[in-house]
């Protein structure tokens, strides 16, 4: 490119890239209410129903501090739970917050919202897909260059416009009773065959997993010792770990370019084969020493696999080390598709162009779309990791 016009194409991907954040953080802050009401009704459940509910809440840390318990609701009533606790400042509106009226109001304007539903919602949806789709076609067509920021740039936001805008939303059944063609529904979007992960909604994450993981479990047991999303328990390794700080900075950012696939396929992954077992298997009970909540890597899916491998070898094994995640279902039905679609499939056209060019162009090619995956993968952690932590965000002990 012409330097004029690669700064010209940055600002505009770059402006497309602010407005699909914006419309992320937009619809998603409205689904963070609702998250926040079933916060409230847990809340208030736990003051009526002790026993189903141990009350304890904490403050969420950040990644790197911990706060510690911030109240106990243990009596029947909200005033009373907080009348003989010393409060931090920042929870004094505990003492006196109006929980009915808060729950009121947030379902009314859950039912008004739902009732505004329509067809402008898919107008809209569509319109964001029309943006998305730009960003792919600009750069596909440029990838052929050599690496350059503007290619990997309208990569990058294509990917993260299908997952955090039109994938998140439609899987959540946002345009379920709006979309009279159900081509954004919820039950079967991007699901069943690889054709149609190909098609609706191609990423590390296996479609099927980040519908349990998400939009069951961490919707639904939000900041609970079951949330898989809870990210003060799934870096407690890092935070506690004895080293300077400097370090464990160090580390977070080394994650930040991988951690779709090193981290959340794996997770995503994990919480589906465990779901799996106990729809198929009767009375199926995980191994006391497995760990259910706790965060699932690439890492510990190749140290669980190899420790398996050598207890089979040696004749040890045991129904106590069952391994939930095999690494070679989770690399064919999960990496592979992904891998294989998007950093060889689609550049292979320019293969043919070698007896021409030689292998310069695929290779070109290739390199953009690395760029482009490590870009995506920092906009989104920075666009929804950093928002799941924060000293204002509460977790609890039970689930």
């Amino acid at each position: 490119f012409n330097i004029n016009i690669q700064l010209r194409s940055i600002h505009i991907i770059l402006k497309m890239s602010v407005c699909f954040s914006i419309s992320s953080i937009g619809i998603g802050s409205s689904l963070g209410q609702t998250q926040n009401v079933q916060f409230g009704s847990r809340q208030i459940s736990s003051y009526r129903r002790p026993a189903v509910n141990s009350g304890v809440c904490q403050k969420r840390s950040s990644l790197m501090s911990n706060r510690g318990v911030c109240m106990v609701a243990s009596t029947s009533s909200p005033s009373q739970a907080f009348s003989s606790q010393t409060l931090e400042a920042d929870e004094k509106w505990m003492e006196n917050f109006d929980y009915e009226g808060f729950r009121s109001e947030v379902d009314a304007l859950g039912k008004r919202l739902e009732a505004e539903q329509g067809i402008d919602d898919v107008k809209h949806l569509k319109k964001i897909q029309l943006w998305a789709n730009v960003c792919l076609v600009f750069g596909v067509l440029t990838m052929w260059l050599p690496p350059n920021p503007v290619t990997m740039l309208a990569l990058s936001t294509y990917t993260f416009a299908k997952w955090a805008i039109i994938a998140h939303h439609t899987c959540h059944g946002g345009y379920n009773r709006s979309d009279e063609s159900r081509k954004y529904n919820s039950a079967g979007f991007a699901t069943g065959s690889v054709l149609n992960r190909a098609k609706q909604w191609l990423d590390w994450m296996l479609p099927e997993a980040w519908n349990i993981e998400h939009n069951n479990l961490h919707h639904y047991r939000l900041g609970e010792i079951g949330d898989p999303d809870l990210v003060e328990r799934n870096l407690s390794f890092l935070r506690n770990a004895k080293v300077p700080r400097f370090l464990k900075y160090i580390t977070v950012f080394a994650l930040i370019p991988v951690w779709k696939w090193f981290y959340y396929a794996p997770n995503t992954f994990k919480q589906l084969k465990m779901a799996e077992l106990r729809r198929t298997e009767d009375h199926f009970k995980f191994p006391e020493n497995y760990d259910v909540h706790k965060a699932y890597t690439v890492k510990d899916m190749f140290r669980d696999t190899i420790k398996k491998i050598v207890q089979i070898v040696k004749g040890t094994g045991s129904q106590d080390n069952v391994v939930v995640v095999r690494a070679s279902e989770f690399i064919m039905r999960v990496l592979a598709p992904y891998f294989v679609l998007h950093f060889l499939v689609l550049p292979s056209p320019l293969l043919m162009l070698a007896p021409v060019f030689g292998t310069t162009l695929f290779f070109n090619a290739v390199w953009n779309l690395i760029g482009g995956e490590l870009l995506t993968n920092a906009h989104a952690f920075l666009m929804i990791v950093t928002n799941h932590v924060g000293s204002d965000l509460y977790k609890f002990e039970s689930s």
